[in-house]
């Protein structure tokens, strides 16, 4: 590993998960995976004898939740907790929110709005901010409706921004290179005013969250 490389923990209980990952973080070659762990308790061990630059953890654990082990850093303050996710990583983030996760506040960027677990009346503590392409054609206009239905029936704190123009992946300076459209490939693009409002949204989302 070079002096550059960034040192990746991976900690999920499932081996498909963590090789899944492996493969894909593989693909960098300024990024190596240097430590496995199933349990929290075993990511804990693992970081009292190896320094990672990142660990990526699950959010459910067999003996503690990945926020628990979060909360145990010296670097967090556990009572400001936030969670970010972009594509799949803001499906990620509103299901947290769904299942009630202590969080402040979480941002979907350009994320499936789709679930198995909708949130139920009360169940939602975290305020949430989705950054939505108005032309994300992964999502459709119905989803988007029956989204905001659930939010609204759970009385989440939701804050829906749809950017005129943006297809999906557009936070991605590369989308317009890995998409295709009509050519077969996914329909996506890179936005540069709907990155930056989305980016700008963001700071400003969790300024006013963590004042309160």
């Amino acid at each position: 590993m070079t002096n550059e490389a960034i040192s990746v923990l991976l900690v999920d209980d499932h081996t498909v998960v963590r090789n899944g990952v492996r493969l894909m973080l593989g693909t960098a070659s300024d990024i190596q995976v240097t430590g496995e762990a199933e349990t929290a308790q075993e990511a804990l061990d693992l970081v009292q004898h190896q320094d990672f630059n990142v660990a990526l953890v699950d959010i459910a654990l067999p003996d503690r939740s990945g926020l628990d082990l979060l909360k145990l850093q010296p670097q967090t303050d556990k009572h400001r907790l936030g969670a970010v996710g972009y594509c799949f990583g803001g499906k990620v983030v509103l299901d947290a929110a769904r299942r009630g996760e202590k969080l402040d506040g979480v941002v979907s960027v350009h994320g499936a709005l789709v679930t198995q677990t909708p949130a139920q009346p009360g169940q939602v503590r975290a305020k949430i901010l989705v950054e939505h392409g108005a032309a994300d054609s992964m999502v459709t206009p119905e989803q988007v409706a029956a989204f905001k239905q659930e939010m609204a029936s759970a009385n989440a704190d939701l804050e829906f921004v749809s950017l005129p123009g943006a297809k999906h992946g557009f936070s991605n300076p590369d989308a317009d290179r890995l998409g295709h459209g009509e050519h077969g490939g996914p329909d996506i693009g890179y936005d540069k005013a709907a990155d930056q409002r989305s980016w700008a949204d963001l700071q400003r989302f969790f300024k006013q969250v963590f004042q309160q």
